[in-house]
């Protein structure tokens, strides 16, 4: 039911608000040619910075070995990456051949916030590895590797796991030095 919420409501009502938003703001224009600097939107919960504030609070839960608790509000912090994500990206997609820099600036926080959900993934991978939870951490390392690609720091990082697991079983990068033939 959220997923078809997500995928279809979400979309259909960020569209409908931005067309009333451009109204409004065309109308306003006309008649006022001031207008207010934008207010800061990372101190709410939906923002990159309520997903950082959640990462935080996990990282204090790890160290004080609160498992439990680390994985609940890892996996929140990763809800909030994705969902701030996707929104930045409809943001995007709805500006694309509109206002390019707009749909550029969008892109590039929906960016950001993928980054951070991937990170967060490895982190509540590592979490469950750690509580000998493979089964659990497998999936989530694999969304990482299909995310950041396994070229980038990340995804290199997340396909090692799934080596020391012994899910896979070539290692990346491999080893290319030439061995010696016996002759």
């Amino acid at each position: 039911m959220l997923n078809l919420i997500r995928r279809f409501f979400i979309p259909g009502l960020v569209t409908l608000i931005m067309v009333f938003l451009c109204t409004v703001t065309l109308q306003g224009q006309a008649q006022t040619p001031t207008q207010t600097a934008p207010q800061p939107a990372d101190t709410g919960l939906l923002s990159l910075g309520g997903a950082k504030r959640l990462m935080d609070q996990a990282k204090t839960a790890i160290s004080s070995q609160n498992y439990p608790l680390a994985i609940k509000t890892l996996q929140e912090a990763r809800d909030v990456a994705n969902e701030v994500s996707n929104l930045y990206q409809d943001l995007a997609g709805s500006f694309s051949a509109i206002d390019n820099n707009i749909a550029r600036q969008q892109r590039s926080q929906a960016l950001a916030a993928a980054e951070m959900r991937d990170q967060v993934t490895y982190q509540l991978a590592l979490v469950y590895r750690s509580q000998n939870q493979p089964d659990l951490a497998v999936p989530l390392l694999v969304e990482v590797v299909k995310s950041q690609q396994p070229t980038r720091t990340t995804g290199q990082k997340a396909y090692g796991q799934l080596y020391e697991l012994g899910f896979v079983k070539t290692p990346y990068p491999e080893d290319n030095t030439p061995t010696p033939s016996v002759k």
